[in-house]
């Protein structure tokens, strides 16, 4: 779920990606074709359209997740699942973020 301010900044992201590779067109096409714009009730509530809440199986109790720019609305079964996946793994997946920000050994000894 993004603000509309968000949602342009992503729009000239995955715009200005390589339109001639074919994995940057499916990834833009997925994104592109699943976005809905949502309105708020009177209450201020967010009012997920039916198809969406299917296709993410929302039903029940739902946990809205902020990452920063936007917001994740998430089955509250699945969220549960997924923190416990993630306790399971954290120091694993601290260490791929850590080897993914390391500069690439290519570049050492370069000037």
């Amino acid at each position: 779920l993004y603000t509309p301010e968000a949602y342009q900044a992503e729009k000239q992201i995955r715009t200005v990606n390589d339109k001639l590779r074919p994995a940057a067109r499916r990834l833009a096409r997925s994104f592109f074709g699943r976005v809905r714009r949502v309105e708020t009730d009177r209450q201020g509530r967010i009012l997920i359209p039916p198809q969406m809440r299917e296709e993410r199986s929302i039903t029940g109790d739902t946990t809205i997740v902020g990452m920063g720019e936007y917001l994740e609305i998430w089955n509250s079964e699945a969220w549960h699942s997924e923190q416990a996946e993630i306790d399971e793994s954290y120091g694993e997946l601290l260490q791929a973020l850590a080897d993914s920000l390391e500069p690439s050994s290519n570049s050492e000894g370069s000037s």
